[in-house]
This record gives structure tokens, sequence and C-alpha cells, in this order.
């Protein structure tokens, strides 16, 4: 196996634009790409999107509007691989309303498709800027997927508590590093 392109903005991609959403999907078929691998932006679904829904509507909508669209190309991207029989892993914190999004209940319907919940502190999610340095991140994550093998290196990682965490006190570079994976993940 290899590995195949990545498609986001690092790399040239804007995945809110019609026409590179086409591209990616076309990549997928022309590529017969066994696992697609996603993360798509999680501010206005995860625990804190909750909050600023009804706290900060207006910046909710903000961060929707460029959320939301690739939350449903994921999901359509999703869909595309298991009525091809090929594979998906979307990771997103826990819980997330990402899974409201069309197409996503339709996809969480096929019976290959179940998830797993992790701590981010055990694929060692450390901090690596002061005044925090050092100190493990428990991010309740999760990984849903559709084949149990993409699944498995992610079970058993449910914070022992042996170890101290971080107080996220929503400092900005703090939740900048958090949005990485971590060489474990």
């Amino acid at each position: 196996l290899k590995a195949g392109r990545n498609f986001d903005l690092l790399t040239g991609i804007d995945l809110t634009i019609a026409s590179n959403q086409q591209l990616v999907h076309k990549y997928f078929d022309d590529h017969n790409v066994l696992v697609a691998v996603m993360a798509p932006i999680c501010t206005p679904f995860g625990p804190m999107g909750r909050h600023n829904r009804t706290q900060y509507p207006n910046a909710w909508q903000r961060s929707y509007d460029i959320a939301g669209p690739i939350a449903q190309f994921c999901g359509r991207l999703a869909l595309q691989q298991l009525k091809r029989g090929r594979h998906f892993l979307c990771e997103q914190p826990h819980p997330s309303d990402l899974w409201k999004e069309e197409p996503w209940p339709e996809v969480l319907k096929f019976a290959s498709v179940a998830s797993v919940i992790y701590d981010r502190c055990m694929a060692q999610l450390i901090l690596t800027s002061n005044p925090d340095k050092g100190m493990s991140v428990k991010k309740t994550s999760s990984i849903t997927t559709s084949h149990p093998s993409l699944r498995e290196p992610f079970r058993n990682l449910r914070c022992n508590n042996k170890h101290q965490h971080a107080e996220m006190n929503g400092r900005k570079q703090q939740l900048k590093e958090c949005e990485l994976w971590t060489w474990d993940e």
C-alpha cells in the first residue's frame, strides 16, 4: 500500500470550492483509493460549538458557514467509498454534531460503520508551548470508520488518569496545538 494525495489548504485545495470537491471525488474513483482519512473542521460541531451556538450565535454561524460544506463533502466522500466497497476513517471530538449533517446519518446506517471513543492524552497529545509545555491534554475524540481494523488502534485509549493534564482555558495557542494529530494517532 502507498499513501495518495493530501487534499487540504496546506496543499492548495480549498474544499469549500465545488470544483475542488469534484476533483477529489474523481481522484478517489480514478485511483481506487482504499481508505479516505478525514478530519473535517470541528469548530461548530464539537462541545464548544454547542456552547457557542447559544452564547455567540453570530460567531457560530460564521464557523458553520465554512465547516458545514466541508462536513457534508466528507459525508459524501464516505458514502462514495462505502458504495464502492472501500473504506473511510473520520476523526472528530466527542461528542460531535457532525453526524447530524447530511449525508452522515445515511453513512452511519451502514452495518460496517462504527465508532470508538478515545482520549487524546493516551495518544500522546502533549502541549509544546509555555506555560503548559509537556502537559498532556485530555481531549476526548472519536474515530468513526467503515472497517474494524481501522478502529482497533484506538481501542483501550481511554485515559487512565495516571498523569496530569493541562487545564484547557481556551488560549489560542493551546487550541491550535490540539488541532494537529499526534504521531501516535
